[in-house]
């Protein structure tokens, strides 16, 4: 093995062990059951030893960081909000604040703490720094003291108390010699302390909050500069660099000359790093890493895992790692090093969108949200695409993207159709005109070459998307309003479903021509699917059921009855095989039907209102709908037409019925199943068939070599490994 190799693999197993130090500690088999499997896929740890093992959980990650990424460990034990984080001067250890009123120290190479959390009863703790020497640390509380910690022995004693402030103390601070600590309180006061003998030393008072930035050099003199307006008034917050320049999160830079380095610094919201051209930042549930290679602009790189606000994010003395407090009660250190890019916090889908028109593509979605927004979204990633920007004049009324994602057509109430392209949002040739009224609904051939709109004035036109021009054969007309317009898989047919009973069905290639039209027998059709070969024809309709229909002979093969209740089918799709339909309805289920028996292979539960969207990606493996309860989902339609064994489907439902408690899904008896890194609790989905798109999911799910557990936790070793009895209870 070649040296950085070596060093590498190193790194990985140093980092799997950290990260996942909790379920190692609790339970030796669990590095196999849980660690493993949990850990990053693309490190040499996993790539190594992943193929010696068999029945183990399977674990798909999107939208978050991976765990073992650039998360290393995550630290439990606060009961309430962590407020503040400070690294000793070594980084060897980290020190907490919490509003339960306690400071932790914790070792940030083995994990855990390394004492008893120090309580002195003064109230929540809001700030927390180390003296230069690593022996002692101080805290800010809510009663207005400042409490000094002696932790360089086994156990330490009760604190120094500085007394002084009448109100919150929110920062605190060491010199440079550890002779002074320095506090800023709400009672608009700093106090500086002698910390050898406590006596006061100095007391700066401001009658109103103060207008310009405060650094305090070692004697206690004030030393500031005025800020800008600009500054003053925003919202972001600033710290200064080693060299004293100010930096925004807003559009400008700002330079502060003559001040000393050796400063008392008081912000907690944007963090240089002590070395390089870093920069740490937090918003919402995130934290951003900022750098700036060699004088390039600064580009920034989200971590995100926390469950909830970030309170304080700080750099370890080398740089190379970032602590954060949360008000998730965690506390959790990141890797500033070999971090080029990493999956993006995505917001949360929600709400329903506008029902004028959605569409799917390979693992592509687009809609209309509710605020009129028009967004895309990767199923298979979990990622947000650029969203086009149309040019209409007035609101969109119908969607569809391109088999190859990089079109989208969207129609408009006022005759108009805008194609952009995803990737960059921009428009791509002009607006596609010709209709005197509104745009009902667009649909690309599987070839992306022809585009067709229809109107709810029983007009259908197709473009050539080589020429962007209408056909000059002119508009096709039909008996009644346009509600689907489906092409056939080789861009030959399209159909258009009406108001009316009737199915209008058109040969695109060679010449446009029309073919004799389907009665449906339903006095509406609402959603269409053409098979893979042509042939058939699959139509949904107002009563819940889906016929086939030979095309060529006008014969209906096939009734595919199931869905409940009396709602619609609304979406209808062949797998690219041709072997199975997928039907979504208003009963807020999904079902898979053989498509040459009609007998029913699966339905799937996980919407909570009507589905109106519904897909097969290219491969066939999965399956994409999208509710009007805000959702999407993609299900496993490999895995749902496999007839599982019952001991697949016991490990299946012994997963789904789990209880997470303690950082561990556990079963009946309360034994240990597998071990949850505490940045997965919110996102966990344990279904063998399906994950939720909302931009941050984590899927656990058994798969068809089983599950190796409890007792039996040894022979997931391939090479035979029996007889070893479990500790995992």
């Amino acid at each position: 093995m070649k040296s950085y190799e070596l060093s590498r693999f190193f790194r990985d197993a140093n980092r799997f062990v950290t990260s996942s130090r909790e379920a190692i500690e609790k339970s030796a088999p669990h590095i196999y059951l849980s660690a493993l499997p949990l850990a990053d896929k693309n490190a040499s740890i996993y790539k190594t030893f992943i193929p010696l093992y068999t029945g183990l959980i399977s674990v798909d990650v999107f939208g978050i960081d991976q765990h073992g990424g650039p998360l290393l460990m995550t630290f439990t034990g606060h009961a309430q909000d962590v407020t503040s984080v400070a690294y000793g001067p070594d980084g060897l250890l980290l020190a907490s604040g919490s509003y339960d009123g306690t400071v932790r120290i914790w070792d940030t190479c083995a994990g855990g703490e390394t004492m008893l959390p120090l309580a002195g009863g003064d109230g929540a703790v809001l700030s927390v720094a180390f003296a230069p020497s690593g022996e002692l640390v101080a805290s800010g509380t809510t009663r207005g003291s400042v409490c000094i910690w002696n932790i360089a022995g086994d156990h330490p004693t009760e604190p120094k108390r500085l007394l002084g402030h009448s109100a919150s103390v929110t920062s605190v601070a060491f010199s440079s010699n550890g002779s002074l600590v320095a506090a800023l309180s709400r009672d608009k006061n700093v106090r500086v302390w002698s910390v050898a003998t406590g006596a006061q030393l100095a007391a700066l008072k401001f009658s109103e909050p103060p207008q310009s930035i405060p650094v305090f050099a070692l004697d206690g003199r004030r030393r500031s500069r005025n800020v800008p307006d600009p500054i003053r008034d925003s919202d972001n917050e600033i710290s200064f660099s080693s060299d004293g320049q100010v930096i925004l999160s807003g559009p400008h830079d700002w330079r502060i000359q003559d001040l000393h380095t050796e400063g008392l610094e008081f912000n907690t919201r944007f963090r240089f790093s002590p070395v390089g051209q870093m920069m740490v930042s937090t918003q919402s549930r995130s934290i951003y890493l900022w750098t700036q290679p060699d004088g390039q602009k600064w580009s920034s790189l989200c971590l995100s895992g926390h469950t909830s606000m970030v309170n304080t994010a700080v750099f370890s003395p080398n740089g190379a790692h970032i602590a954060s407090a949360s008000a998730d009660g965690t506390v959790r250190i990141w890797d500033t090093r070999g971090r080029r890019a990493a999956v993006q916090h995505q917001k949360t889908i929600s709400g329903q969108e506008r029902r004028h028109g959605i569409s799917s593509s390979e693992a592509n979605i687009v809609y209309v949200h509710e605020d009129g927004s028009t967004r895309i979204w990767n199923a298979k990633t979990g990622e947000r695409v650029l969203p086009p920007r149309a040019g209409h004049t007035f609101e969109t009324s119908a969607l569809a993207i391109s088999s190859d994602g990089l079109l989208v057509a969207s129609g408009c109430v006022d005759g108009t159709v805008c194609v952009s392209s995803s990737r960059t949002g921009e428009a791509v040739g002009e607006l596609l005109h010709n209709y005197p009224n509104d745009v009902t609904v667009v649909a690309f051939s599987p070839n992306a070459r022809w585009l067709a709109a229809g109107s709810s004035y029983n007009t259908i036109r197709i473009w050539d998307m080589a020429t962007e021009q209408a056909r000059h054969h002119g508009p096709l007309f039909c008996g009644s309003a346009i509600q689907v317009l489906v092409f056939s898989s080789d861009s030959r047919l399209v159909a258009a479903g009406c108001s009316n009973n009737w199915i209008q069905l058109w040969q695109i290639q060679p010449d446009l021509k029309a073919l004799l039209p389907l009665n449906s027998h339903f006095w509406a059709v609402r959603s269409i699917g053409f098979s893979p070969d042509g042939a058939h024809i699959a139509l949904g309709g107002p009563d819940g059921s889906c016929n086939v229909w030979n095309i060529q002979t006008r014969q209906a093969v096939l009734s595919l009855t199931g869905h409940h209740g009396s709602g619609s089918v609304r979406a209808v799709d062949y797998s690219p095989d041709g072997n199975f339909v997928a039907t979504a309805s208003d009963d807020c289920t999904v079902c898979l039907w053989n498509a040459h028996t009609g007998a029913n292979a699966a339905v799937f539960y996980g919407h909570q209102k009507a589905v109106a969207l519904l897909g097969f990606t290219s491969d066939g493996a999965s399956l994409v709908s999208r509710s009007d309860d805000g959702t999407i989902i993609v299900w496993d339609a490999n895995t749902a037409s496999f007839t599982f064994s019952q001991s697949a489907e016991i490990d299946s439902n012994t997963l789904s019925v789990a209880s997470l408690r303690e950082g561990w899904l556990r079963g009946p008896s309360g034994e240990l199943l597998l071990w949850v890194p505490a940045e997965y609790n919110s996102y966990l989905h344990r279904s063998r068939y399906m994950r939720r798109v909302d931009g941050q999911c984590v899927v656990v799910r058994t798969t068809s070599d089983g599950w190796n557990r409890g007792f039996t936790w040894s022979m997931c070793y391939r090479g035979g490994i029996s007889g070893l009895e479990s500790n995992t209870t």
